[in-house]
């Protein structure tokens, strides 16, 4: 009962689940396993793993009118912004920083997240596209063989 309701709400929001779910990968995975390299600073890698599974859930359960690339530039957009504040609000707190020392910390992540979130959702959401339409094109051959 508590299971189908859940993925009930879960097919409705399938695109807000996957904002959640993305910005909680990205922030975990910056908080216990924090790494010194970056492609322009840390813990870019996780917002593309994190965008990756996050549009990956949420294509599963898209309904026919929500586009692929759409989805996928959403949730890299919003990942990014929940992310980066969470990101900011944990240094902040963590090393004891004022008000304007977060501001300048979440304009830092906010800008490169929201590239790299923007990047990765339109190629993910690109790659799902072509996948589609490969199959589409395949059932219909063989429909017309």
């Amino acid at each position: 009962m508590v299971f189908s309701f859940i993925m009930m709400i879960i097919k409705k929001y399938n695109v807000s689940f996957g904002v959640i779910i993305s910005t909680i990968i990205i922030f975990l995975l910056y908080i216990t396993i924090p790494i010194s390299f970056g492609l322009f600073q840390y813990g870019d890698i996780y917002v593309i793993l994190g965008t990756f599974i996050g549009c990956y859930i949420s294509f599963k359960y898209r309904t026919e009118q929500q586009t692929f690339i759409k989805i996928g530039v959403i949730i890299g957009v919003g990942s990014a912004c929940l992310s980066s504040i969470f990101i900011s609000l944990y240094i902040s707190i963590y090393y004891s920083y004022n008000i304007i020392s977060f501001l300048l910390i979440f304009l830092l992540f906010f800008l490169f997240y929201l590239v790299f979130g923007i990047i990765t959702g339109y190629f993910v959401g690109l790659l799902y596209l072509r996948k589609e339409e490969k199959s589409k094109s395949l059932t219909f051959w063989k429909l017309r063989i």
